[in-house]
């Protein structure tokens, strides 16, 4: 009995130790799964990365918190028009609805707290507000349009200050005010099928500090659309570093807030070929430009990218041409790490783009349900990436 006895346990613990091995080999496997390269050429880091990510399955989950925007509400609840969003520390949320030109402000239950602004030309009124911002300040900035002025506000509403228009040869659309109060400006040149279109960063006093990209016009385009023409993408990281990239190839240009290069970061890339239903995909987006009698020029294969965007952590969104099968909509997102690994490949449906706002680990987005209502939706965002290292 004794001998029986002590083979069995003897069996059982080589069990647990094999376990405990084997389990432990996958995490170092797991770990070690990354086969790029961190190094440094000439005083840049350069991060190459294979064309395989890291994890095989979704690492990211959202979930879904609080919609803004429900008809069942009063008026103050309806949107007719957001072209700004942002969230300041108590989880208050400020909506920019351009059309009714006002700031509506709600709490992070979702309650409506009170607007700010209004139609008109007096102090801390607008006509057609399209940005808004909270600087490192804590103060209120929206951008008029219309008259090109920046009114400024405090979070409880009391206009502040306006300030005149920045001194650009063509027309700027703000895009973020940095935590040293520069400004950083995306000026179109023409619209499609021209296109073109340049980043610069400007002084608080609105004054040309250095361009950050540039992209031609296309001078020969008049009624032909050359549809899906790569072109340069970009969002600014929490530390006001930017990340560059241009869509010919893959590659993802880090500079630092006084426009220097630190970093770059590469992934292996096949270039996705236009398929026949691709060409009805983008026919059917530009429509009303066919019906006028525009034509789409298609090239043979996809660029590389279609959009960047940035957490609060330094975690980059890659947006791509691949789409969910039988989903035309929802397309999938390669994500990097920090450092620039590349993590993962998954297909995202809800709208992850610049425009987003990431804070204290929510995601805050803008979209439009089937029924044509405009929604502010709060996600809980979740990366499940620790556990499988």
């Amino acid at each position: 009995m004794k001998a029986g006895f002590c083979s069995h346990v003897i069996i059982r613990l080589s069990l647990f130790l094999f376990f405990i091995l084997f389990n432990a080999t996958g995490c170092r496997q797991q770990e070690s799964a990354w086969r790029g390269s961190i190094k440094d050429e000439k005083g840049i880091t350069v991060v190459r990365n294979p064309a395989q990510p890291i994890y095989k399955k979704d690492i990211v989950s959202f979930e879904e918190e609080l919609q803004i925007g429900s008809a069942d509400k009063s008026d103050k609840y309806i949107f007719s028009s957001i072209d700004g969003l942002d969230v300041d520390d108590n989880g208050h949320i400020y909506v920019l609805d351009s059309r009714a030109a006002e700031v509506k402000v709600f709490s992070q239950d979702g309650e409506y707290l009170r607007s700010i602004g209004g139609r008109g030309q007096g102090p801390g009124e607008m006509q057609r507000p399209l940005f808004l911002q909270i600087t490192a300040d804590n103060e209120l900035v929206v951008h008029d349009y219309a008259t090109q002025h920046f009114i400024y506000f405090s979070l409880d509403g009391q206009f502040l200050r306006q300030r005149a228009n920045w001194k650009t040869e063509h027309i700027a659309q703000p895009v973020k005010i940095d935590q040293q109060g520069n400004l950083i400006g995306l000026e179109i040149l023409g619209p499609p099928p021209m296109g073109g279109k340049i980043l610069r960063k400007y002084n608080s006093s609105f004054e040309l500090i250095m361009t950050l990209a540039e992209q031609p016009p296309d001078m020969a385009a008049k009624t032909e659309y050359s549809i899906l023409r790569p072109t340069f993408y970009f969002d600014i990281f929490a530390n006001d570093n930017i990340i560059l990239g241009h869509s010919e190839k893959y590659e993802l240009d880090i500079l630092n807030p006084e426009g220097k290069l630190i970093k770059k970061i590469l992934k292996k890339h096949r270039r996705m070929r236009i398929r026949d239903d691709d060409k009805d995909f983008y026919r059917e987006r530009y429509e009303s430009f066919i019906k006028i009698g525009g034509k789409l020029k298609f090239p043979d294969s996809f660029p590389c990218f279609s959009d960047i965007a940035v957490d609060d952590k330094g975690r980059i969104f890659v947006k791509t041409f691949e789409r969910e099968k039988n989903k035309k909509d929802t397309f999938y997102f390669d994500l990097f790490d920090e450092e620039g690994k590349y993590l993962a490949k998954m297909p995202i449906v809800i709208s992850l783009n610049r425009d987003s706002v990431w804070k204290n680990g929510k995601l805050y987005t803008v979209e439009t349900n089937q029924d044509g209502v405009l929604l502010v939706r709060r996600f809980k965002v979740s990366f499940d990436i620790e556990t499988k290292r």
